[in-house]
């Protein structure tokens, strides 16, 4: 054949990125929608992540018995951290009745290390948190009543990456946004008004403030070593109706998250500078 251009290549297939959703902290016991396994709120979001080649794997197993080697991003949300709930038949004469309890299952310090050495090792994780809570109103018979905080069992974790989850509610949106790789194509992001919960008055390192509400401090990131996290304070922003809200770019800004904190060599970091970041 004639001397010219060569043949082309067939470009080798990209590998997907592999994605780990931690639930064996306990989904919400009286809202299974919250399962990503199921569908249920996040069908949008895992029909999103299909398409851009992440492959998601949804676990109970536990960090500490999981092979994270094999994955590149955590996702940790309160949604699927509730703890465990017992259910108790009551009856008195003929009348019967449910009665629960809640067993706390906060993130613990092995767990936490390991997912710190995870990102530390180039790995990515995203920390969604929330304001809900449940009151278990018990007659007292078997259980006591209980004030139920799902985000107490992630806040651990989150402070480990230089942010909280505080029992303050700041509304939405986000709107008040730093340049910063997540928020490409993003000016507003619409979060759960009743939820939306504040992630510290104050951001340490390894933490850096980039994105509020009018009412205080949403979204922090963190480089640790090769790898990269997210705190966002609101574990609705990317459910369905919210994604698919066309007045905000969630979309957008989800799956922004998830592309930053799954390139950890590719992407110019800002500067984490020394000292507290305060939000106003």
């Amino acid at each position: 054949p004639a001397v010219g251009r060569p043949e082309p290549v067939e470009a080798a297939p990209v590998a997907p990125v592999k994605v780990l959703w931690d639930t064996s902290h306990g989904i919400d016991y009286f809202d299974s929608e919250w399962d990503p396994a199921k569908g249920g709120y996040y069908d949008t979001l895992r029909a999103e992540l299909s398409k851009a080649g992440y492959d998601l794997t949804v676990s109970d197993k536990g960090v500490l018995i999981e092979d994270l080697s094999q994955y590149d991003v955590i996702v940790v949300g309160v949604g699927q951290a509730w703890g465990s709930c017992e259910r108790k038949q009551m009856c008195l004469l003929f009348d019967c009745w449910y009665e629960y309890h809640w067993t706390e299952k906060p993130y613990g310090e092995k767990e936490i290390e390991k997912i710190y050495s995870f990102v530390e090792d180039g790995g990515g994780l995203i920390i969604m948190g929330g304001r809900w809570y449940r009151y278990i109103d018990n007659l007292g018979l078997f259980f006591p009543d209980q004030h139920v905080r799902g985000y107490e069992n992630v806040l651990p974790l989150a402070k480990r990456f230089g942010a909280s989850l505080e029992d303050v509610k700041i509304g939405g949106p986000i709107n008040q946004l730093t340049a910063h790789e997540i928020f490409q194509g993003v000016s507003s992001v619409r979060t759960h008004d009743g939820n939306c919960q504040s992630i510290g008055k104050e951001i340490v390192p390894p933490g850096q403030l980039v994105g509020s509400t009018s009412n205080g401090a949403a979204v922090s990131v963190a480089v640790v070593g090769r790898g990269k996290a997210v705190v966002v304070g609101d574990s609705h922003f990317a459910t369905d109706g919210y994604i698919d809200d066309s007045g905000y770019q969630n979309r957008e800004f989800t799956m922004n998250i998830f592309d930053w904190v799954s390139s950890p060599d590719t992407l110019t970091e800002p500067e984490i500078l020394s000292g507290t970041w305060t939000a106003s």
